[in-house]
């Protein structure tokens, strides 16, 4: 039996469900002073239809926080960015299954939200993250040229989170390298895109000497896209 009819999954769903519900009730009283208070019950019901695989009722529920909490950015961007970011990424995630280029334009939403945060020199990871689907997603719609620009914004970021600690982001930046080379070898920039998968290959057999069995996937992947690439050649 799937976790999407386990008791205790309905259970949170009944439980999200009221909270949802009573919270929309002192929302339509006054909106202003329960705003914030339903897109933080809106998007923690978007993430136990999530767990439970509710997919399209999710994007659903992800949206109106979004449409929330774009009011409240609009009143104060320095209160509301983060929370702003975070139902932005969920609800792109959520719209994979239903449509990959509405999530694109949303993508490029959730960058802007990020902005301020990059200018201060506090690159979150969230938004290398999302540099990085924005390029495959561009990449997806054969977008090439403006899929290399994301992605190598994306590596850049790695590169200064990699910097400020190694072995917290060894790992990321090794995939965005890797990914970075599928997007440049598309692009019929071979010995670039070589280079670049190189340098995953050396990251990986770094976290592979560290744990063999939790690395072994990834570096496997990251040593075929290489032989992938030179058989291009």
């Amino acid at each position: 039996m799937k976790l999407s009819m386990g008791g205790n999954a309905i259970e949170a769903m009944s439980l999200r469900d009221r909270a949802v519900t009573l919270v929309r009730e002192l929302y339509e009283r006054d909106s202003k002073r329960y705003c914030d208070e339903l897109a933080t019950n809106l998007h923690c019901w978007g993430e136990t239809l999530v767990h439970c695989r509710r997919s399209k009722k999710a994007a659903e529920s992800f949206g109106e926080a979004v449409t929330l909490r774009r009011q409240l950015y609009a009143q104060g961007p320095e209160q509301h960015n983060t929370a702003l970011a975070s139902s932005l990424q969920k609800y792109r995630i959520s719209l994979r299954s239903t449509g990959w280029k509405k999530a694109l334009n949303l993508s490029m939403t959730l960058f802007s939200n990020h902005k301020r945060d990059l200018k201060r020199r506090r690159i979150p990871d969230e938004l290398a993250l999302s540099l990085r689907e924005y390029g495959l997603r561009l990449y997806d719609d054969r977008r090439i040229d403006e899929a290399c620009v994301a992605d190598k914004e994306a590596v850049a970021l790695h590169r200064q989170l990699f910097a400020m600690d190694p072995d917290a982001h060894r790992g990321a930046l090794a995939t965005s390298l890797q990914e970075s080379a599928t997007i440049l070898h598309a692009a019929d920039r071979f010995w670039e895109a070589l280079q670049i998968s190189e340098e995953a290959i050396t990251l990986g057999r770094q976290l592979f000497k560290q744990d063999p069995e939790r690395h072994k996937a990834n570096l496997a992947r990251h040593l075929y896209n290489y032989g992938m690439i030179l058989l291009s050649e």
